[in-house]
């Protein structure tokens, strides 16, 4: 199968499970709250979040054991491969034992520390004691996970993912239905888990993606000090992106203090949702490409490498202007709608946020290259550097200021540190001068900039007056319309557009034709 197919179809499913997750989320919310009372389901959200805290002693090692088996997944028939997977599988093994030991550690001593109603500690200490044990269990199995990204079969993964919330949410429906209260939510999420293994594993087989027999190697320090050595540094990069992403609230909290600085988050957290999935299709845009930029690096293909970041970061690059100017043109009316007026949001942060956005969509090409690459020792330093120091210098120094001072302070260090390290890096790696990275690739980004703005204020002059559900629904459509039409018929690469039509149902075929020209 092409790289090109593997991509769509991984992309394409990726959207589904992106859309999946967000319903079993909001279903799952909605029955636990009518089923439970308010402090059994605070109860359960305390567990899940102290079990969230485990995934850091990933330490990076999950996505790097994907990367280094493309390095060794074309020679099966030796040990290589074999050995790779059976040290990510002891790495594994020994985060598990780390997990299990701290969170029966937690689980014994959180409940006292929270001062919760002592009628439901008991009730808290198992289901932290339950929720150790299967991030534990995780850790145990999650290299069927890696195998399926390292042999470009996401769109697998992802119909797993999306069977696994399907079942998911029918056993929180049964079991709550029968009576089974806190734990229904327990049921729901280790069933879900034994269909992903199960299926996963069963798909590993199926696709001969395990080594040949007798070729299962050993696993040795050479590889564990890969292993580890390139983990760190990409566990380096999430933590700084962590910061960047995440760090908003905390610096609101902390510079404003007390009742304001709560309010203050709340506030950014509600009026930053729609920005949140933005950034998450760009990633499932980007996620999917990471496997295929990794094999050509592995396999020596420097000169396809090069042509396929180009062709990306161009499709990013026009993807970024058009998510990010719907975002600010409909973002306004939006929070009307679904907060009901009770946010005050000025528009002026909007703008700002869409800014921000393109140069993270940006920056994410050129780091996702690097990664795929190995190329990491400046990458990491630059992620921890503007991470760290937004962070210290929004909460000391925002004091008063409106949000758009932070949403300011957000776009320089990007400019200053990510952005401008990793456009340099790339430019130096692929021998592109800073004109053709900065201005020449940019120009589906502008054309897209050029089309959707006016748009964008003619349509707002034509909806004054009319309700803000009627704005969001005509602003959205329309910008979200002729930015389609731009996108396929424009920036989107004519063999990439021929491709889609083959892979796309029948149903919507005929769509695709007229969009795009094929």
């Amino acid at each position: 199968m092409s790289r090109l197919k593997n991509y769509l179809r991984g992309l394409a499913s990726g959207y589904a499970l992106l859309a999946v997750n967000v319903f079993y989320t909001l279903a799952s919310i909605r029955l636990a709250w009518s089923h439970l009372p308010e402090e059994e389901f605070g109860v359960w959200t305390i567990s899940v979040m102290a079990a969230g805290y485990f995934a850091f002693v990933d330490l990076g090692m999950g996505p790097s054991l994907a990367r280094l088996l493309i390095d060794h997944k074309d020679d099966r028939s030796g040990e290589a491969y074999g050995g790779m997977i059976k040290t990510g599988m002891l790495v594994f093994l020994i985060q598990g034992a780390i997990v299990l030991l701290l969170g029966s550690a937690l689980s014994f001593f959180l409940p006292a520390w929270l001062d919760a109603p002592v009628e439901l500690r008991e009730d808290l200490f198992r289901l932290l004691l339950a929720q150790t044990v299967l991030v534990a269990a995780g850790f145990q199995t999650r290299v069927f996970g890696q195998l399926l990204q390292a042999h470009q079969r996401m769109d697998l993964g992802n119909i797993i993912q999306i069977v696994s919330f399907l079942v998911g949410i029918l056993l929180l429906w049964r079991c709550l239905a029968s009576g089974v209260g806190i734990y229904s939510l327990l049921a729901a999420q280790v069933g879900g888990w034994c269909v992903n293994v199960a299926l996963s594993a069963w798909v590993c087989i199926r696709c001969g993606m395990l080594p040949r027999r007798g070729r299962w190697g050993r696993a040795n320090r050479p590889q564990f000090r890969e292993l580890f050595s390139y983990g760190t540094d990409v566990f380096l990069v999430g933590l700084g992106t962590q910061l960047i992403m995440t760090s908003h609230a905390l610096a609101l909290s902390r510079a404003l203090g007390g009742k304001a600085g709560l309010e203050a988050a709340a506030v950014w957290a509600v009026a930053t949702k729609a920005f949140t999935l933005a950034h998450q299709l760009v990633g499932r845009t980007l996620a999917n490409a990471e496997p295929m930029f990794g094999e050509m690096h592995a396999r020596n293909e420097a000169g396809r490498l090069k042509d396929r970041h180009r062709v990306l970061f161009r499709c990013v690059s026009a993807f970024g202007v058009w998510c990010a100017t719907v975002f600010a043109f409909c973002n306004g009316s939006f929070l009307t709608v679904w907060m009901k007026g009770k946010v005050v949001w000025p528009e002026l942060n909007n703008w700002l946020i869409a800014v921000w956005f393109v140069l993270l969509s940006q920056q994410a090409v050129h780091t996702l290259a690097l990664l795929s690459m190995k190329r990491t020792s400046l990458l990491k330093k630059a992620f921890l550097a503007e991470g760290a120091l937004f962070l210290a210098g929004g909460a000391a120094w925002f004091g008063g200021q409106g949000f758009e001072w932070l949403i300011g302070w957000s776009i320089l260090c990007t400019t200053v540190f990510t952005f401008s390290v990793s456009t340099f890096a790339i430019g130096a790696l692929f021998e592109v001068g800073g004109g053709r990275l900065l201005w020449t690739r940019q120009l589906p980004g502008l054309g897209m900039l050029a089309l959707l703005v006016p748009l964008g204020w003619g349509l707002r002059t034509l909806c004054q007056g009319i309700p803000a559900a009627a704005e969001f629904c005509v602003m959205a459509l329309g910008l979200g319309g002729a930015g389609a039409v731009f996108f396929v018929r424009i920036v989107l690469p004519a063999e990439w557009r021929i491709k889609l039509v083959e892979y796309l149902p029948r149903p919507l075929r005929p769509m695709l034709r007229l969009v795009g020209g094929v």
